[in-house]
């Protein structure tokens, strides 16, 4: 009796023990999740938010969050029956909102058949302006607007570039001190290269900047004799319907894979104890038939 007492308690204690990991891993995690969000707290509301393309045919515009960097797009297909007047009422709504068109092709051969394609930019802070006058100037048959959060690659391009910069002042601290052609020489090789990613990094927060600060509004404008009917077809229905359970079931993996990689290390530790686990109850069922 007395070796089958002391290998039950050998056995408990190793169940103790393991349960006491499980215990801890799991305070870890807990502390892990409780560190990350709080370091997230000020932006989590918004920062994972995506912004997806609102109802084509909607009149209502993009409402965005302040303190977040977001490049808008909007699409419009316009019919008009007087097209020399509204391709000259956008033209003024654009310099009065203090925009500018990029590009724009006119093609007016005929009195019966013309069209026209602009893409505009504005100021994000006048766009909403701009499109009221926009759809008040011709008949609206499709409109597409989007919006990217870009704040996360903003900051991060920004964080490089200040590393760069203060590499850039180390190096030339060195090459004031350097005596030897070689070691001048290689210094001179690495400013280089560091000075090439600064102008890199410092173009793509220029063109980040343009973005942001100018909305792209791209126009199709047709004339024609009688307007389109804007009723959604069934088809179309379909589709957009289609449409948005392929992105919500794109957004379910990203977010699933996320929490697998994340979860991985507890994931093996956990199969670890439990495999323990399980070899210290197979070993107690033997000796206990023995």
């Amino acid at each position: 009796m007395e070796p089958r007492k002391e290998n039950t308690m050998k056995t408990r204690t190793l169940f103790l023990l393991a349960l006491s990991l499980i215990l801890m891993l799991s305070c870890v995690a807990g502390c892990g999740t409780y560190v990350n969000d709080t370091q997230n707290e000020p932006c989590d509301e918004e920062q994972g938010k995506d912004y997806k393309a609102v109802s084509p045919d909607t009149k209502e515009n993009l409402s965005l969050p302040t303190g977040k960097k977001i490049i808008v797009t909007v699409e419009y297909s316009l019919e008009t029956k007087k097209f020399n007047e509204t391709v000259n009422a956008l033209n003024a709504k654009v310099a009065k909102h203090g925009g500018y068109a990029e590009s724009a092709s006119v093609n007016n051969d005929s009195e019966e058949c013309a069209d026209a394609y602009f893409i505009f930019r504005i100021p994000s802070d006048k766009l909403n302006a701009f499109l009221t006058d926009v759809e008040n100037s011709a008949k609206v048959i499709r409109k597409r607007q989007t919006a990217e959060d870009v704040t996360l690659d903003y900051h991060d391009t920004e964080s490089q570039l200040t590393a760069l910069r203060l590499q850039e002042e180390r190096i030339l601290a060195l090459l004031k001190d350097a005596n030897y052609l070689s070691d001048i020489l290689n210094l001179e090789n690495e400013l280089a290269r560091i000075r090439g990613m600064i102008e890199k990094l410092t173009s793509s927060l220029n063109k980040y900047d343009n973005l942001i600060d100018y909305a792209t509004v791209k126009v199709s404008l047709k004339k024609v004799v009688e307007f389109t009917e804007t009723e959604e077809t069934y088809i179309q229905v379909v589709k957009d319907a289609f449409g948005s359970t392929m992105y919500f079931s794109k957004s379910v993996l990203h977010t699933l894979s996320y929490a697998i990689v994340w979860l991985s290390p507890y994931l093996i530790l956990a199969g670890i104890v439990a495999a323990v686990i399980l070899l210290i109850l197979k070993i107690k069922k033997r000796k206990t038939k023995s």
